[in-house]
């Protein structure tokens, strides 16, 4: 249930109601509000383990959310959510439907393990963070978001239907039996909305609804447990410098190669240029072919500038030294 609703349901009211909120099989999200704290509860009627936290954390400056909370510790308000450690809304969604199918869960210092795999939060360093500290809130588990692809987020993230379609027509058990089904709203607005990878102008009409963004959170969650998508992750930042320097060793060779081959002098520039072309070719396909098929995200930004450097200090240095002679 991705609405905030606080206070207590009627059981004498809305006896029917109040029951599926006690059952275990309805989800409620908490807020941290910032202000009044009635403004982020959840029904008193939900478990507390069915209370997770809807919390975002865009990356500034341009509000891009490429990260995603699986638990937090240290920083919930207890007023609020009712523990000061907790599991995220979409957590808890995707949590609640594994362990229906069988699956077992352990969360440890940094990490949550179910069956087989393991979530991992960030480091202080990782991959484009960098002097960014990701740890805070502390005590949180944070991961890279993997996005499933869309263009129209009405019919690519998941089936969705509207309130009116849902109170004028008949919905069989078929449609919602054994599936996670999420209530929110669409409603215009940065504070309901959120922008990703895929909102490449800013234009918040075209923002996530944050009620899908939290389904692509449950998304890959279960697809990366269930083996059919991989996690986004990236090596350490010793094996990133290697990479870089690798790749200003690889400019450098190329300058040096040709500028000691004998009759290339008139077209030593033209060899040079178009030798730096196919190595970029390489760099950008091998990134791109590391994330797609593995989900690691190393350096191509700094390994490209690392590789331009390079080879043009060198290509200045041969021709000067071409000149002399």
């Amino acid at each position: 249930m991705g609405l905030f609703r606080g206070g207590t349901v009627d059981p004498k009211k809305y006896p029917e109601f109040a029951s599926n909120l006690n059952s275990g099989r309805v989800v409620g999200m908490c807020f941290e509000p910032g202000g009044d704290d009635t403004v982020g509860k959840a029904p008193t009627n939900l478990p507390d383990k069915n209370v997770g936290f809807a919390d975002i954390i865009p990356d500034k400056p341009n509000n891009v959310v490429r990260r995603h909370y699986l638990w937090a510790g240290g920083f919930i308000d207890p007023k609020v959510c009712r523990n000061t450690e907790l599991g995220s809304f979409s957590f808890k969604l995707a949590l609640n439907y594994l362990e229906n199918k069988g699956f077992k869960y352990q969360i440890g210092k940094g990490f949550i393990k179910i069956d087989n795999t393991v979530f991992r939060s960030l480091k202080k360093r990782v991959a484009g963070y960098n002097n960014v500290n990701i740890s805070e809130p502390s005590g949180g588990i944070q991961t890279i978001l993997n996005y499933r692809p869309y263009k129209n987020y009405k019919t690519d993230i998941a089936e969705t239907i509207t309130l009116t379609d849902f109170l004028s027509k008949e919905i069989f058990s078929e449609n919602v039996d054994g599936r996670i089904v999420l209530i929110g709203n669409d409603m215009q607005g940065i504070k309901y909305r959120s922008r990703t990878p895929y909102n490449i102008d800013n234009n918040i009409s075209e923002y996530l609804p944050n009620v899908l963004l939290h389904a692509q959170a449950i998304s890959h969650i279960l697809d990366v447990v269930e083996g059919t998508r991989s996690q986004i992750w990236a090596w350490d930042w010793w094996m990133d410098s290697l990479w870089i320097l690798v790749w200003s060793s690889i400019g450098g060779t190329l300058v040096c190669f040709v500028g000691w081959q004998k009759g290339l002098e008139k077209q030593f520039l033209l060899i040079v240029i178009l030798s730096n072309i196919t190595a970029y070719f390489i760099l950008y396909t091998l990134c791109f072919g590391f994330l797609v098929a593995l989900g690691t995200w190393i350096p191509l930004f700094p390994s490209a500038m690392a590789l331009f450097f390079t080879s043009t200090t060198l290509t200045l240095i041969t021709l000067k030294t071409k000149l002399q002679r």
